[in-house]
């Protein structure tokens, strides 16, 4: 199999993509299916469907029907962001080497459910994962006390799985609602589940708990550069661990 030492040890239970593809063309002909992306609220979708590369957040999304951008959102650390901005439980159905991995966000409670645990969800190839489709979470969130216990199947804590994604994930620029001028800085004494950290970012990251710099300013810190920094702010942004301001003078420094 292709790519085999990297699938999870119980790969065999999740979908491969051939047969994925199946499904979201059957999709596109169920109507009771394909009509649950329309549970999305408005603006949430518009969001959604502006995370299609080539989209802008004013197109028009109807003209394709209900269903129209299964299969065609690809952006998962933006659609990531989306959820937890606009406080929507979400399945995405992520596609890396052959196979598919449900991933469902609870923002509201800061949970996940995953049928991979921290480790095996790492040990996928994060910069190619793409978003396959989205829909609306249909189970409850899980218990929080075994959330944070990490009881599979129950839930785990959504932090660790969104520090992985967004320093990790495919995005190398900064998220769309972080563009432009502003200053960054750290939530000081905000414990952060921030598994992999080392190195210049770790030192960045500390550097941000004590002043606030510009995406450009992070960039030229040593051992840094226009990538790490637009992850390492988009993980904050994504851990709710992220103060910015436009009119601070730190926006328009460097």
């Amino acid at each position: 199999m292709q790519f085999a030492s990297t699938l999870p040890q119980d790969a065999s239970e999740l979908d491969r993509l051939s047969a994925f593809g199946d499904w979201l063309e059957a999709l596109q002909h169920d109507g009771s299916a394909a009509n649950r992306p329309a549970e999305l609220s408005p603006s949430l979708w518009q969001d959604l469907w502006s995370a299609t590369p080539g989209r802008t957040r004013r197109q028009d999304a109807a003209s394709t029907g209900p269903a129209g951008p299964a299969g065609h959102w690809r952006d998962v650390v933006e659609v990531l962001a989306a959820s937890l901005r606009h406080a929507q439980a979400l399945t995405l159905y992520l596609g890396g080497d052959t196979h598919v991995v449900p991933l469902t966000l609870y923002p509201l409670q800061r949970l996940a459910r995953c049928p991979l645990d921290l480790e095996r969800f790492e040990a996928l190839r994060l910069t190619e994962l793409r978003v396959l489709h989205v829909e609306p979470a249909l189970m409850r969130a899980p218990d929080p006390a075994s959330a944070a216990r990490g009881d599979r199947p129950l839930g785990r804590p959504l932090a660790p799985i969104s520090w992985l994604l967004a320093m990790r994930g495919p995005r190398r620029e900064v998220l769309p609602e972080l563009a432009g001028s502003l200053a960054c800085r750290r939530v000081s004494g905000l414990p952060l589940q921030t598994p992999g950290l080392s190195g210049a970012t770790a030192v960045a990251l500390e550097r941000l708990g004590q002043e606030s710099a510009s995406l450009r300013t992070i960039a030229s810190w040593p051992g840094m550069d226009a990538v790490r920094a637009a992850r390492l702010v988009n993980g904050l942004y994504l851990l709710g661990a992220l103060i910015v301001s436009r009119t601070h003078p730190a926006a328009h420094a460097g």
